[in-house]
C-alpha cells in the first residue's frame, strides 16, 4: 500500500511543481508585466495574482503536507478561499481545458488499491461514486475486496444515494458518507456536516467489526 501511495504522491508533486513553473513562465521576469502576461494566456482576473508567486512559495505553503498539489500553487497565487469568484476563475483558466497548467497523472489501478488495502487489514470502500460516475467498475472491486460504498457526498444528489444504496444492497457492501471537508480548499464550511448511524450504514457494518479483527 505504501508503495503505491508514494509513488503517486511523487508523481503529483511532480506535476504540481511543473504547473507551478508554469506559471512563473507566464509571468515573466519583470513583475509589472504580470497582468499581460497572464492575460495572454486567457487567465482572467490578473490583477488579483501576487506578483512574488514562485515556485519556491508554493513549496512553503504545501511544507505541512505529505505532498504538493494545485491547491497549493493557488494559495501562494491568489491567497483567496476555493469559493471565492476570482479564485474559481483564475483556477479554471489555469488547469481546465486549454489552461497553461492542464496536466494530470496517472493512478494506480483501483483495484490494485483495493487488493493492497486487503492485504493489510484495511477496509477499502469506493469513494463518491456519483462524482466520477464510478459505477461501471463496481463489480470489479467487489471481486477484488471492496468492502463499503459511500453514499451520502455533497456532490452526490438524490437520485447518486440512491443508486450507491442499491449496489450496497446488491453487493453487500457498508455505507458510508462524509463531508468531504478540504479546509479553505473546498467547498464544505466544516468537518462533520454528514454523519452516518447505523441503520444507515447496514446491518454488514456490525458483522465486519465482527469478522475483521484488526477492527476490534
Amino acid at each position: 500500500m505504501e508503495r503505491l501511495v508514494a509513488a503517486t504522491l511523487k508523481a503529483r508533486s511532480a506535476n504540481t511543481l511543473w504547473q507551478a513553473w508554469r506559471v512563473v513562465r507566464a509571468m515573466g521576469d519583470d513583475t509589472g508585466e504580470v497582468a499581460s502576461r497572464l492575460a495572454a494566456c486567457d487567465v482572467s482576473d490578473a490583477e488579483a495574482v501576487d506578483p512574488a508567486f514562485s515556485v519556491d512559495a508554493v513549496v512553503h505553503i504545501a511544507a505541512a503536507s505529505a505532498g504538493v498539489y494545485k491547491q497549493h500553487v493557488m494559495e501562494a497565487l491568489v491567497h483567496l478561499p476555493y469559493l471565492d469568484e476570482v479564485y474559481q476563475r483564475v483556477y479554471r483558466s489555469l488547469f481546465k481545458g486549454q489552461g497553461i497548467c492542464a496536466s494530470d497523472i496517472s493512478y494506480p489501478e483501483a483495484t490494485d488499491a483495493v487488493r493492497a488495502i486487503r492485504e493489510q487489514g484495511g477496509v477499502p470502500v469506493l469513494a463518491h461514486p456519483g462524482q466520477m460516475d464510478s459505477w461501471s467498475v463496481i463489480p470489479d472491486l467487489v471481486a477484488a475486496g471492496l468492502k463499503g460504498i459511500e453514499a451520502f457526498h455533497p456532490d452526490h444528489d438524490a437520485e447518486s444515494e440512491a443508486r450507491a444504496l442499491r449496489a450496497a444492497r446488491e453487493h453487500g457492501l457498508i455505507v458510508t458518507g462524509g463531508s468531504d471537508y478540504h479546509g479553505r480548499f473546498g467547498a464544505p464550511e466544516c468537518v462533520g456536516l454528514r454523519c452516518v448511524g447505523p441503520a444507515e450504514a447496514g446491518a454488514g457494518l456490525q458483522e465486519l467489526f465482527e469478522r475483521e479483527p484488526v477492527l476490534r
